[in-house]
């Protein structure tokens, strides 16, 4: 299992289910199912707008200390190896 301490090293990790969206406007984070990205999807992408369907946002608090056992628990579910290493107080 990997430990994570941030974003830019989580968006390197893989799954073989699902993958990270990085909204172009806001730089959102979500995880998505794999071909999940549809024509659609990347229309409102460009337009900065994200649809909900099949989808797990990733805020900024992931790696709160209140918040980063559930988020790892979202992660893992999703196929991803790894576990947050909350930020320190």
């Amino acid at each position: 299992m990997r430990q994570i301490k941030t974003f830019k090293e989580l968006l390197d990790c893989k799954s073989e289910t699902h993958e990270f969206e990085v909204t172009n406007v806001t730089g959102n984070i979500w995880i998505v199912k794999k071909g999940e990205k549809d024509a659609l999807s990347r229309y409102f992408e460009a337009q900065g707008i994200t649809r909900q369907r099949d989808r797990h946002y990733l805020s900024s608090l992931s790696f709160h200390p209140i918040f980063y056992k559930e988020r790892t628990g979202l992660l893992q579910q999703c196929g991803f190896d790894v576990e947050l290493i909350p930020l320190p107080i």
